[in-house]
């Protein structure tokens, strides 16, 4: 094992990070859920558009904005544009957080 490894374990599917995200949310613990997720934004296995990595990126984005990670924010929206046909919808969320919807 390299030890660089920073311990974060790969998900064979990125809807079951996202559960994993909520699971870390619900006990408090939001550093390791944005972790989590920007380990899968950034991951090279999920560069193909998928349609649950939408949900992840809202999920994302909210937590960036709630512990005010603005460096971390831009690097996940730098790395979803490579993957998304078209990434508006997130950055419409980002310009007004209090939307529930696209």
């Amino acid at each position: 094992m390299s030890r660089y490894h920073r311990g974060g374990g790969t998900f064979a599917k990125p809807e079951n990070a996202l559960k994993r995200a909520d699971e870390l949310i619900a006990v408090g613990q939001k550093p390791a859920a944005l972790q989590a997720l920007h380990d899968v934004i950034t991951s090279k296995r999920y560069r193909s558009w998928q349609k649950p990595l939408e949900a992840i990126m809202f999920r994302y984005v909210d937590l960036c904005v709630d512990m005010k990670k603005g460096r971390y924010a831009k690097d996940g929206l730098i790395h979803y544009r490579w993957a998304a046909p078209v990434p508006s919808c997130i950055c419409r969320r980002l310009s007004q957080p209090g939307a529930t919807t696209c």
